[in-house]
């Protein structure tokens, strides 16, 4: 673990990210803590006070308790949120946003513009409405809102609408030269800005003598119990099993692959909480303006978190969420056109309508338990409350939408903390070792596995990756080799990667561009019909293995770092028959072709001096493959 920090902070772009995100993060808190003009704080923090258990109080955990000081920042993201939730069910039901949502990008880009205008025109009607309750909030005949009227609710209009619309930009400002989920990460630290606050009432309770150390080491031990559930439940997957059907273009064979389509046990996500806590929340909030009613009294007591009955309503309802989001989220329909229109069909069943039917079935039986575990967590919080009399802001981190969110964002964030690792060939968080020798074998791009199981065959094609340090320096090369003797589509891939190889080991001269070398490699692969993998890099060597410049397989001339004398670089090419397209197995390492054509991969470590590059890693390897005849190609 401590390693993976090391890698991370090795890598400049990465440690670049990093930084911004986290300069980022600290301006969205601060704007929490710059009150709308024209609000008596003190009255506003008396006010205040009774929130939780209300539809204000739920408002407020995704304002990061930006709502209850009436910041600018007081409505948070939630408009945001609400304008793409709007829109994703609209997809369903209207067809201009069904077409939208199948045009790829162009689609995607109108959406988010549509869904930009919707949150500015539904922050300004929600800061109205908030300006008018804040006008409403009086405390021993002191009113919070100094001088209440039109003025006010126009400038708390203004305020508000702008704070949203600055969180969303910056949101979007993380999603382009961040790390993570820009949106999702603003969330997140709102929730665990109240971490320490919960954690200080705790430790008061404990050291007054109300909680005994083995309550809280019980509680301590539950949190972990809990959150590897939540773990489990995120990431919990059905795999169904999808085949393609072989393709003859030329003398080229297409598909006639093996892979699965994942089913999430939990598709909707932490939505289904959040929808039955805004339904729940409802009559508590009306009921709280007929305080004089019997009636409303007596309902008031039903609807309350220490009943039973609002405990069954609310896990009855999340069920209920759980699959009317689920249908909104992923369409059988459209998942069985997707993989007709592919040549994808599911072994032992008739493509089309049958195989909808077929995912509808399973996704039924498998969102059954997922909604029953996600009831269970949104449930925990209250349990706890009531059977250990901790305050709720401490047991909101034992379940519920805050844990939810927390552990659905760190997974995220870690997942691309991996991806920016892998893409450099370092271990990241989720390895359990490293894996020393790297032996591919005909689809698998990089990082096989060697192991005694696995027979070569006459025809395969086989990528060796070494890494050698000698004297304190790293060199780092690859060769592929054929077996025996190889199919004529083979031998033109390895002849063709090796020679992008060089094209681009040509271009490693000084005063040249980082990118020219790039560009030489794409083109000639792709002049071939072949695709350029780039989700894998080369990169800087030295001291250590894998250093700054990142050294990818394709871009744009006369762009990128300088090149000077006397860099060190390791250019690798890898080049696949098909796609460009790859993916990891479930193993965590081995990286693959998405179609399971053959990828070939060579490299060499280079000295960039004034004139021709020196290539230190030169060996005799590469003129088997220049002797085979022109006529392979």
């Amino acid at each position: 673990m401590i390693e993976t920090f090391r890698n991370i902070f090795k890598i400049h772009d990465l440690r670049q990210r990093i930084l911004f995100t986290v300069i980022i993060l600290a301006l969205e808190r601060v704007g929490t803590h710059i009150v709308t003009p024209g609000i008596d704080t003190s009255v506003l923090a008396e006010g205040m006070k009774n929130l939780s258990g209300t539809l204000f109080g739920l408002y407020d955990l995704f304002a990061g308790g930006a709502f209850k000081k009436a910041a600018v920042f007081g409505l948070g993201i939630m408009p945001y949120i609400s304008a793409s939730i709007i829109f994703q069910l609209l997809g369903a039901v209207v067809p201009y946003i069904q077409r939208l949502q199948k045009e790829g990008e162009e689609g995607r880009k109108k959406i988010t513009q549509y869904t930009r205008y919707g949150t500015l025109l539904i922050s300004a009607m929600q800061a109205f409405g908030v300006a008018i309750f804040l006008e409403s909030i009086e405390v021993n005949g002191v009113k919070a809102v100094i001088h209440p009227g039109m003025s006010f609710r126009l400038l708390t209009m203004l305020s508000m609408a702008t704070g949203t619309m600055l969180i969303m930009w910056l949101g979007e400002l993380i999603d382009e030269r961040g790390i993570g989920n820009g949106i999702s990460l603003i969330i997140f630290i709102g929730i665990i800005a109240r971490l320490p606050a919960a954690i200080m009432e705790e430790w008061i309770q404990f050291s007054s003598g109300n909680r005994t150390l083995l309550t809280e080491l019980f509680l301590i031990a539950l949190a972990f119990v809990i959150v590897a559930g939540i773990v489990a439940l995120t990431q919990g997957t059905r795999k169904i099993p999808v085949q393609y059907a072989k393709r003859v273009v030329g003398r080229k064979v297409y598909g006639g692959v093996n892979t699965h389509f994942p089913l999430r046990v939990n598709t909707a996500g932490v939505m289904p909480i959040i929808f039955a806590q805004a339904i729940m929340f409802v009559p508590s909030t009306l009921f709280s303006f007929f305080p004089d009613s019997e009636f409303i009294g007596t309902m008031q007591r039903a609807f309350s978190m220490e009943s039973w009955f609002y405990w069954l309503i609310y896990g009855i309802m999340i069920v209920f969420f759980t699959y009317f989001y689920t249908a909104i989220a992923l369409n059988p329909v459209d998942v069985a056109d997707n993989l007709k229109k592919q040549g994808g069909f599911v072994p032992g069943v008739r493509p089309g309508k049958k195989t909808a039917e077929y995912l509808d079935n399973i996704l039924t039986r498998i969102t059954l338990p997922g909604s029953i575990a996600l009831a269970i967590v949104a449930i925990i919080p209250y349990i706890l409350v009531k059977s250990f009399h901790i305050s709720y802001n401490y047991a909101s981190f034992f379940g519920g939408t805050g844990l939810l969110i927390i552990v659905g964002v760190a997974l995220d964030t870690i997942q691309r903390f991996e991806s920016h690792l892998f893409m450099r060939h370092y271990d990241g968080f989720m390895k359990s070792g490293k894996i020393r020798g790297c032996i591919s074998v005909n689809e698998e791009v990089v990082h096989g596995i060697p192991s005694s199981r696995r027979v070569l065959r006459e025809g395969d094609i086989v990528s060796v990756d070494i890494g050698v340090k000698y004297k304190g320096f790293h060199g780092d090369s690859a060769f592929t080799f054929p077996v025996g003797d190889i199919s004529p589509e083979k031998k033109k891939l390895l002849r063709v990667t090796i020679e992008a190889l060089y094209r681009g080991i040509d271009q490693a001269r000084s005063n040249n561009r980082l990118q020219d070398i790039s560009h030489a490699i794409q083109s000639h692969a792709e002049s071939y019909g072949y695709g350029v993998v780039r989700e894998l890099v080369g990169h800087g060597i030295g001291k250590t293995l894998h250093e700054e410049p990142q050294v990818p397989n394709f871009g744009k001339p006369h762009r990128g770092p300088l090149l000077r004398a006397g860099m060190t670089l390791a250019i690798e090419p890898m080049i696949n028959m098909g796609t460009r397209h790859v993916l990891t197995l479930d193993d965590g390492w081995t990286v693959v072709t998405q179609d399971r054509l053959p990828s070939a991969h060579y490299e060499h470590t280079i000295i960039i001096s004034n004139g021709k590059p020196e290539i230190i890693t030169e060996n005799n390897l590469k003129d088997e493959v220049f002797k085979w005849p022109k006529n392979n190609q």
